[in-house]
């Protein structure tokens, strides 16, 4: 099962880079965003309500289902470990999306398909977790969404983490958090609020 996570991640990138960008054109009304806004889209990534809640149910599921790290104790103290480290992951897993998309001047927000159709807008949800837009709204490969999801994982693990947690612990941490990533982007084309294209 550890060995399917990253292949089924390989073939999804392969898939969003080499598959045309179909219904990926310029947008008409597209503003890119300004430095506010995109603080303020980071301090709701980082710091916002679900954010929040997303740690305390990830630090339930370490402490409860998967018991991850063992070496911590199953009882408060553990939780509050557990807690520390989900929240560093995803603040820090959101600052270098932010500040990487703003280096490379990308929006990396979810914009939903102009297309019709399940399969299109299946395509472009899945796409959309290795793209973002440029500033005059056309769709570009998103280096950071690439990478972004492995930097809280790999920090976190190498340094909050007992002894014995391995990069590729963190890197297994990060093939998932892309595949979450996939999964939200789904969500937010046929069920969540999310900005037309």
């Amino acid at each position: 099962m550890r060995r399917a996570c990253p292949a089924a991640l390989l073939v999804s990138f392969l898939g969003c880079v080499l598959l045309p960008a179909s219904g990926l054109a310029e947008g008409e009304g597209y503003h890119f965003p300004a430095r506010r806004e995109r603080f303020e889209q980071w301090a709701m990534n980082a710091l916002g309500p679900s954010t929040v809640a997303g740690d305390f149910t990830s630090a339930a599921w370490g402490q409860w289902v998967t018991d991850e790290p063992p070496q911590w104790p199953d009882d408060d103290e553990g939780y509050v470990k557990r807690l520390g480290v989900a929240a560093a992951t995803t603040a820090i897993t959101e600052t270098s999306l932010s500040l990487l998309s703003a280096a490379f001047r990308q929006d990396a927000r979810y914009h939903r398909c102009p297309c019709t159709g399940i399969g299109p807008r299946l395509g472009h949800a899945l796409k959309m977790t290795f793209m973002a837009r440029r500033p005059d709204g056309s769709a570009a490969f998103s280096l950071p969404k690439a990478v972004s999801p492995f930097t809280g994982p790999l920090v976190t693990r190498t340094t909050m983490y007992p002894e014995g947690t391995t990069l590729a612990d963190g890197a297994l941490s990060g093939a998932y958090a892309v595949l979450m990533n996939a999964g939200w982007n789904v969500a937010r084309e046929f069920v969540l609020p999310a900005p037309g294209w």
